[in-house]
This record gives structure tokens, sequence and C-alpha cells, in this order.
């Protein structure tokens, strides 16, 4: 389900390229949140994006639905990273993140 989502930068941050072929991740429980605790968000593997924070940058990408996170709830992976983000952000901790598509699971329809 595309949308806009308001967050803080405290919901993501930038993990390590290491072995997820430039894929983010974000935690099963607070993706299901975001689209409305429904059976299409529980069926929901995986969401393109755009992602941006002042402190982080704007990202573009797609993330993976996991059970496993641990700390905030959004993995960015570097290589989705497009503009850096700011040396000057003032203890902007704004975020949004746009989400305009999601992928469901075939079998589950």
């Amino acid at each position: 389900k595309p949308g806009i989502f308001f967050l803080t930068v405290s919901d993501a941050c930038i993990i390590e390229d290491d072995g997820n072929d430039g894929c983010g991740f974000i935690a099963e429980d607070f993706l299901q949140k975001l689209l409305g605790n429904n059976k299409a968000a529980k069926d929901t593997l995986a969401i393109q994006i755009r992602f941006s924070a002042p402190k982080l940058g704007f990202f573009k990408g797609m993330l993976m639905r996991t059970p496993f996170l641990t700390g905030p709830p959004i993995k960015l992976a570097p290589s989705m990273e497009k503009i850096e983000g700011s040396l000057i952000s003032n203890g902007d901790n704004r975020a949004c993140m746009v989400i305009t598509q999601a992928g469901r699971c075939p079998s589950r329809d």
C-alpha cells in the first residue's frame, strides 16, 4: 500500500553492505504497523521506498521484511544512499519515508 510516513531519524540507521546486495531491512512488526496491521500488511515481503532525513541523507531502494532486528526498525544499506546527510542538521530529527510499492507473497493471495 503506497503512502507517506513521517518518522524520526531514530527510526533508521545505515548498516554495512555485508552480502545483502544493496537491500535494506525493516522490522516485521514496524512494517505491519505502517501498513495497517491487516492481511495485506502481514503478507508483504518487501517495500520499495524513498527515505529522507537531514541527518542521514536521501535513500532509495528496497527494504526486506525481517523478524530479527535489534535497534532501529529500518536498516538502510549504503548503496541505497543517493545524497549524503547534512553536515549542519541543527538537531533536526525529522524523517520521511515514501512507500512506492509493496511486494506480497504470491502464495498467500
